[in-house]
């Protein structure tokens, strides 16, 4: 066991809920603790709702408990006295864990209360026997008794912790699936796609929390202004009118054009974890404001990743096969399912140019080349899908070669507008996890 510093000498105190966090997930831990990320769920807010309500007995003045010899911090729900000892109490969201013997409590909080006893048996200068933890949804109190054992794992715990808070490299996702499914920061840890990536399975499950598809809500009255009031985003219209949007519901805030938010109102945005993004009134993307996160960690293995070229050619090779790959379905189901309104040599020639860029993508040696083939292969794609545009279709809305910055037609505008809309959940989404969505293994920095 490592050699533990007291308390004033560690940057980084250990609560002890980041100890249970640790028993019931390493990287949970790591991402939290170490990383910086927290991510509420419906869940978290309702624990948080649940210990908000506890009447505490104050038998000890100041409720932050501290172990100079460990390097531990604390809060305990609840302190009772019975037969003149002191007995602490944590009350738990959820369902106590069953057994042959009856209702146990479960590890990770087994770990908390023995946390809790050492910090009062430090504080108090007594010994401290036994511990309670109340499980309010089957309405079960579990005794847990203090002896050696439970000793040395809180302090095996505690030095657990002080390694991985030194260490850089994140710890590799649970073993039990199960364990993800509830987790709040699953759309962070992506523990799914770390499994298919290093099982080699085809396709991950899409692992998010209940409650995270929340809305995103477009401001595009000129003159509109955004504030915050209590829990609450307020848009304030140019003629006097005012809307009230609470913001749990609330994923992200576009802005389009010359519509205004507060200071107060972009800080309460990024601390409540709701991207900010401001588009012109033509649509194009500008910038962002997302949730600050400790990204040192994750950035410094991104650049490294970077610097990799054959790293960063596998990726591009498999980016470019999976954008060729979706052109040539839909022309090919277009083809297939409205043959008779179709120009017909033109998806043809359309296809086959897609097909040969397939096949000379395994064969590139360099990214110059790779791009050179995607950009024929769009060329190509776009002159497809003039062709597979029903005839009915008015000729104003019809596309006229592909362009941008600006489009020069209604077709191009959409194209545009929707594609301003895909960019902002891209930016949102690799920002999310700690990535810098500037630098890329595709295209360069300009």
């Amino acid at each position: 066991m490592e050699e533990r510093m007291p308390i004033q000498e560690h940057d980084n105190p250990i609560w002890v809920s980041m100890l249970g966090a640790m028993i019931y997930c390493e990287r949970l831990f790591y991402l939290e603790h170490v990383e910086g990320i927290e991510v509420a769920d419906e869940a978290v807010l309702d624990g948080r709702t649940v210990h908000d309500a506890i009447t505490v007995e104050e038998l000890i003045h100041d409720q932050r408990l501290e172990s100079a010899a460990l390097g531990l911090v604390g809060k305990v729900d609840l302190l009772k006295q019975k037969n003149g000892r002191i007995i602490p109490w944590e009350f738990k969201k959820g369902r106590a864990k069953r057994s042959r013997r009856g209702a146990e409590p479960w590890p990770n909080e087994r770990i908390q209360i023995g946390a809790y006893v050492l910090l009062i048996t430090e504080a108090l200068g007594e010994s401290v026997r036994e511990g309670r933890i109340h499980y309010l949804e089957d309405n079960v109190t579990v005794r847990v008794e203090v002896d050696e054992v439970l000793q040395h794992d809180v302090l095996e715990a505690v030095a657990r912790a002080r390694i991985l808070m030194a260490t850089t490299k994140r710890p590799p996702v649970t073993d039990d699936e199960r364990k993800c499914w509830k987790c709040s920061l699953a759309k962070v840890c992506l523990p799914e796609e770390e499994r298919a990536a290093v099982e080699g399975t085809a396709e991950p499950v899409r692992l998010f929390p209940a409650g995270y598809e929340q809305i995103t809500l477009h401001v595009q009255s000129p003159g509109a202004r955004i504030g915050m009031s209590g829990e609450q985003l307020t848009i304030k219209l140019a003629d006097g009118t005012e809307q009230m949007r609470p913001s749990i519901e609330i994923g992200s805030v576009v802005l389009h054009g010359p519509v205004q938010i507060s200071t107060q109102a972009i800080q309460r945005c990024v601390e409540k974890g709701i991207g900010i993004h401001w588009l012109t009134g033509s649509g194009r993307y500008v910038t962002g404001a997302l949730p600050a996160f400790s990204v040192a960690h994750r950035r410094r293995t991104q650049y490294s990743a970077l610097l990799d070229k054959t790293l960063c050619l596998d990726l591009a090779r498999r980016l470019v096969m999976g954008k060729l790959a979706q052109q040539l379905g839909y022309l090919m189901r277009c083809r297939r399912e409205h043959r008779q309104q179709l120009g017909e040599e033109a998806v043809r020639t359309a296809i086959e140019r897609i097909r040969v860029g397939i096949k000379e993508i395994s064969s590139t040696e360099g990214m110059d080349t790779l791009r050179g083939i995607e950009g024929m292969v769009a060329r190509a794609y776009f002159a497809g899908i003039e062709a597979v545009i029903a005839s009915g279709v008015p000729h104003s809305l019809r596309p006229h070669g592909r362009s941008k910055r600006p489009p020069r037609d209604p077709f191009n505008c959409l194209l545009s507008f929707g594609y301003s809309m895909l960019y902002k959940d891209v930016i949102s989404a690799i920002s999310v996890v700690g990535l810098d969505p500037v630098c890329g293994f595709f295209h360069q920095p300009r």
